[in-house]
């Protein structure tokens, strides 16, 4: 999440094995967010699922509230790449 909108990260991980681990920096992602201009909305509606999974839910049903995260995910995501 915070590298497609650039907000503080809300989470941490512990391996319990040796990894390796590929930095992906915000320059990769642009590009590849201005090549497919769909890119945004499926990674924003699926961060939305996600997000809607790990939270109670009030009286909005889930439907409602995914596609209501999905949006301001997308918006977040396209203003810290400058996207139109």
């Amino acid at each position: 999440m915070a590298l497609l909108t650039g907000e503080p990260r809300t989470a941490d991980i512990n391996a319990l094995t040796e990894v390796e681990i590929l930095e992906i920096g915000k320059s990769a992602i642009k590009q590849l967010l201005g090549d497919n201009s769909q890119l945004a909305e499926a990674l924003s509606m699926k961060l939305a699922v996600r997000q809607a999974e790990l939270q109670e839910y009030a009286s909005e049903s889930r439907e409602d509230q995914t596609r209501a995260r999905s949006i301001s995910i997308r918006g977040r995501i396209q203003r810290f790449f400058g996207l139109s």
